[in-house]
């Protein structure tokens, strides 16, 4: 079941909103008000696009370093994600959409890809299946075929301006018919990758694809598709050619298009050599991922060196201590940890249903949730040490399988709250909370061992459904749950102190926390989260600042945390870094301009430093109070601090934008 949304497919600003972000980003961040600016724009024809030029307009801006953050990779180590400067995004959104048709022609010369775009998204599906049963309070018979109307909010915004052929993501490829046929036919399998394929991409490479290597050097066209490209991917990396940035799906057409050549150019050698694909061999390959199939090791080794010899003229080159090849059956320690772990949490959760005896109770009671508990997390560290893989492995598993168990609780509790009126908290809710308190302290072990962007989306998930079930409970219901993710909590603030991570792991679970939680005086939540967010703010960070603002002083003022937020800011505008540091200072002065709680008087100062250290350029009291106004006149920006932010609808849309790996 699912809720399909038209898009508007001629629309040059809508790959705003999914083609040129970071997947990770804090959810309280978005696109939405740079669109509405954009359209209301458009429609208007204003002429304040003119005097917004230093912001909007990619010539006028110039070269800037785009944003960079760094997030936790699977494997633990830090991987550098990059937002580019707003004016770039806008242009990129405008380039996508005026040659979406050669894309989709320059990604379609590989028979080995199995992630490339293959059309332009007409339509989504918003909610689908257990997703919209778990968040969405609706009548659960939703017609697939009925189609919704596009409408100015950002529910009518697909996850990509294009639709992609085969797999999304690499699970879904695992998981297919298609991979379990392979092992029927072949013997063996190979992989290898590229190693630091996007930083070590040569943007000039894409002309080399697009009209071969030594034509492309010979007839430079300066208006052409791939010229254009090539300077619009150096202009948002501050002129640098080497290398492409990090995180949004631009960058990973890019690449698709040169690896797409790199594909057709060892299919055609290997055919020369008399290898014909499915039949001798199969390559799929997925973004930079290589995946070989044949009946013959020597088979496999001679494609990687063609390989390895194809990706040499572009500049790239395997990671060849990521080489494998294995004998069926395909599986790894990985796989056989997801499905070993999957078993055990499965089985356990049959063990506690029961028969319904007419009351509407499905459920057995845990006795002691503790104690349960701590059965399933043996069960998860005797995996880890058995199959030598890290908890990474099967987090997302575990994660969706109980925020389906707990959304499943949660609807039978409604149902046998209404079959026993009497007496029900006293006689029958200790069972459904001790099954919450025993879900709390699984996933919260979970969490610790693996914090990461993804999995503090999927906690959040799992802490909404939790909060549905707070509010339905008695007082002494509410205490039991309020203490452990109090306690929970600091667990895990310690864990990530000590452990040195980045707010960007953990800045969605304090957000959730702080909206469904830190209301509550009893619990202190709100305390201990500014405890932890605000006191390692020593120096200026986008991200860092706007969350702050946003959980510590949205609601109620704080001028303490407001006035130390400003001062780090004014500090890195006035820093010999400030023009390096465009794009991040750029996205601030726009969200700092619509915050609540600054003066007039505050922001035209702000605008006036900007203009001096960052543009290098004086203005006037009377031209930056002009701007204020004009930045004003905007609803807002990046961040909206006017409304209270509807978590559900925002973890949705996250739920269709996964990252690619």
């Amino acid at each position: 079941m699912s809720i399909r949304i038209k898009v508007k497919k001629h629309d040059k600003f809508r790959a705003l909103m999914s083609d040129v972000l970071p997947y990770e980003t804090p959810m309280i961040f978005s696109n939405h008000g740079l669109y509405k600016h954009l359209k209301n724009e458009e429609e208007k024809n204003n002429k304040n696009s003119n005097i917004l030029g230093w912001l909007f307009n990619s010539n006028e801006v110039g070269p800037a370093k785009s944003y960079a953050v760094n997030v936790v990779k699977p494997n633990g180590d830090k991987r550098e994600l990059h937002l580019p400067h707003p004016a770039h995004q806008i242009e990129m959104s405008k380039f996508i959409y005026d040659n979406s048709e050669l894309f989709l022609s320059l990604c379609n010369i590989s028979n080995f890809t199995i992630r490339s775009p293959i059309g332009v998204t007409s339509y989504f599906k918003l909610y689908s299946g257990k997703a919209l049963k778990s968040f969405v309070d609706v009548d659960m018979d939703v017609n697939e075929d009925d189609v919704a109307e596009d409408h100015d909010d950002e529910s009518g915004f697909a996850n990509s301006f294009f639709t992609y052929k085969k797999y999304t993501l690499l699970y879904k490829y695992y998981k297919s018919l298609e991979y379990l046929s392979l092992e029927k036919k072949y013997r063996f399998s190979g992989k290898f990758d590229i190693s630091k394929c996007f930083p070590s991409i040569y943007t000039r490479s894409i002309a080399w694809a697009v009209k071969g290597k030594d034509f492309a050097k010979l007839n430079k066209t300066e208006k052409s598709f791939e010229k254009r490209f090539d300077k619009l991917m150096s202009r948002l990396n501050d002129e640098e050619s080497h290398g492409i940035i990090v995180g949004p799906e631009f960058s990973r057409i890019f690449a698709e298009i040169i690896l797409q050549r790199i594909d057709a150019n060892v299919e055609s050698k290997l055919l020369q050599e008399g290898l014909v694909h499915k039949r001798d061999y199969v390559v799929h390959r997925y973004v930079d991922d290589y995946f070989i199939y044949s009946n013959s090791k020597e088979t496999i080794e001679k494609i990687k060196c063609f390989f390895k010899d194809a990706l040499v003229v572009f500049k790239l080159y395997s990671n060849e201590s990521k080489e494998t090849i294995s004998e069926r059956p395909f599986i790894t320690s990985l796989g056989i940890a997801k499905l070993q772990i999957e078993r055990s949490i499965t089985k356990f959760f049959n063990t506690l249903k029961c028969e319904d005896k007419g009351n509407g109770i499905k459920t057995s009671l845990i006795r002691n949730p503790y104690q349960a508990s701590q059965s399933i997390v043996n069960e998860i560290r005797l995996n880890v040490k058995t199959n030598n893989v890290s908890v990474e492995a099967f987090s997302g598993i575990l994660f969706s399988i109980f925020r389906d168990k707990i959304s499943s609780l949660l609807h039978e509790h409604k149902k046998a709250k209404v079959k026993n009126p009497v007496n029900f908290e006293k006689v029958h809710e200790s069972t459904y909370t001790n099954y919450i308190i025993f879900c709390i302290d699984v996933i919260f072990f979970v969490y610790s061992q693996n914090v990461r962007v993804r999995t503090s989306y999927l906690l959040a998930q799992i802490l909404i459904l939790i909060s549905q079930f707070h509010d339905s409970c008695s007082e002494i219901g509410k205490r039991k749950l309020r203490k452990k993710i109090r306690d929970e909590s600091r667990v895990i603030f310690n864990i990530i102190e000590t452990n040195g991570h980045s707010h960007m792991e953990t800045v969605n679970f304090v957000i959730t926390l702080n909206e469904l939680f830190g209301s509550n005086e009893e619990v202190r939540i709100r305390n201990d989260i500014k405890n932890y967010f605000f006191n390692g703010l020593e120096k200026f960070d986008y991200f860092n600042s706007i969350t702050a603002l946003f959980i510590l002083s949205k609601k109620k003022k704080d001028l303490n945390v407001i006035e130390h937020i400003l001062s780090l800011y004014q500090a890195a505008l006035s820093s010999k870094n400030s023009k390096q540091n465009k794009t991040e200072l750029t996205l601030f002065l726009l969200d700092i301009i619509k915050f609540p709680h600054v003066l007039h008087r505050q922001r035209e100062y702000l605008i006036i430093l900007y203009f001096e250290n960052v543009l290098s350029q004086k203005i006037s009291e009377n031209r930056a109070k002009i701007i204020r106004k004009i930045i004003s006149s905007n609803p807002y920006w990046f961040v909206n601090w006017s409304s209270d932010m509807d978590i559900k609808k925002v973890l949705l849309r996250k739920e269709t934008q996964s990252t690619y790996n």
